[in-house]
């Protein structure tokens, strides 16, 4: 039997696999096994994958030493493992032939690699450390480790990230959900193979520098708190995507060069707080579309300030005042435009401030009105009577013709 495939049945707890010498696949996904036993001398002889994810391990299986000469691929995702031997020290030597690693999912907080053992041959192209509870990765490592190509370190708590110049052959990687990381780069010698870096929900606040990757094809960094993107921080690469929504940009691209902006085959800026007069030039405009006014927004400057604008909701009956439809240079912001803006401002300003004056005085006026001639309406429409409100004594005014007169006087 070279294949097991037991996944998604429930079975647990000990998975003994002595006397399965033929075994090289081993798929046990989604059960309930905490304990593994392979056998040094009469487990399988020739291994080459293992499949444990979303079991029951709390710790690593050193059962699995009796196959490490042969393994390949080791999946132990969303188990409950928060320890590994040297907190994961002697994995690339205890395991020459590994080539993907999954640890995603677990209670680690620690994973680091030892220095003095890397320049060892290793395989390792895949490692997957995301959704644990990282706090330090790597810190120890000052050789180069030239196998890894794809590392996902998200959704952990890593405060620093400092390994692009040990890592030169990486080529993915993913530090998405580490809130508050520091990206530190070596200017003098970093990584030049890297195409796919993902900095998501990180809470950066500054840009870190970017422009010694020139193998870039795709920079995401939605969701943190930049306020600018300056083109010197970016690589000249070709057909580059960007990906910087939710964030806290006014401007962008004025400072981009002509070759950065040509190059863009995609650029995500939904959800930032741009200046809606003048937020990109016209030919990151060309990249991005106009921006869409919202529906019931109008254009306005922010607070203590003359030359940014951004989308503001005012009053409902307001919706007529159109700010948007003027043509501001393409040199944003300019004398020009700016004065325009100011006289605008002061038009808004001054409705604002006269709406609420008519709201008041035009009831006022209609109500003087109805009451002046309130007398009148009730000789035209009302009786007296008897009773103490006239409010219900209503009655339609009878006219009597010449027919009733006569009848009267017959009577």
């Amino acid at each position: 039997m070279e294949l097991l495939e037991i996944g998604n049945i429930g079975i647990g707890y000990e998975l003994n696999l002595r006397g399965c010498k033929k075994l090289k696949w081993l798929h046990a996904d989604n059960n309930k096994f905490d304990r593994l036993i392979f056998g040094e001398s009469s487990g399988p002889e020739k291994l080459l994958s293992v499949s444990l994810n979303s079991n029951l391990f709390k710790e690593w299986a050193e059962s699995l030493l009796d196959v490490s000469h042969s393994l390949i691929t080791l999946n132990l995702a969303n188990n409950l493992i928060n320890y590994l031997p040297e907190n994961g020290k002697l994995l690339m030597t205890l395991f020459p032939c590994l080539e993907q690693l999954d640890l995603s999912g677990n209670k680690l907080n620690r994973f680091e690699l030892e220095s003095s053992l890397t320049n060892i041959p290793t395989k390792l192209a895949y490692l997957n450390l995301s959704n644990n509870q990282l706090q330090k990765f790597g810190s120890s490592i000052k050789e180069e480790l030239p196998s890894i190509e794809v590392l996902d370190l998200s959704n952990n708590q890593l405060k620093i990230f400092n390994l692009f110049e040990w890592l030169p052959s990486l080529t993915f990687l993913y530090l998405n959900q580490n809130k508050g990381i520091n990206i530190q780069i070596n200017k003098r010698k970093t990584n030049f193979k890297l195409i796919f870096l993902q900095l998501n929900n990180c809470l950066l606040e500054e840009m870190p520098d970017f422009s010694k990757f020139l193998a870039l094809k795709s920079l995401e960094l939605c969701g943190n708190k930049l306020t600018e993107v300056p083109g010197y921080l970016l690589p000249i690469t070709r057909f580059l995507e960007y990906d910087f929504r939710n964030n806290s940009l006014n401007k962008l691209g004025w400072d981009w060069s002509e070759t950065q902006i040509e190059r863009i085959s995609e650029l995500k800026v939904d959800v930032n707080s741009l200046d809606c007069a003048c937020p990109m030039p016209e030919r990151l405009i060309k990249i991005v579309g106009e921006l869409e006014k919202p529906k019931g927004y109008i254009c306005v400057p922010k607070l203590n300030s003359s030359t940014i604008y951004h989308w503001q909701h005012p009053l409902e009956a307001l919706d007529f005042i159109q700010t948007t439809s003027i043509n501001f240079p393409q040199n944003c912001p300019s004398i020009f435009s700016s004065k325009i803006k100011t006289e605008t401002n002061n038009s808004i300003n001054f409705s604002l401030f006269l709406l609420p004056i008519l709201l008041i005085t035009v009831p006022l006026i209609i109500g003087i009105l109805m009451l002046l001639n309130i007398s009148n309406w009730n000789d035209l429409h009302w009786v007296k009577t008897t009773t103490k409100s006239s409010m219900f004594a209503y009655e339609p005014l009878q006219i009597k013709n010449g027919n009733e007169e006569n009848n009267v006087d017959n009577v």
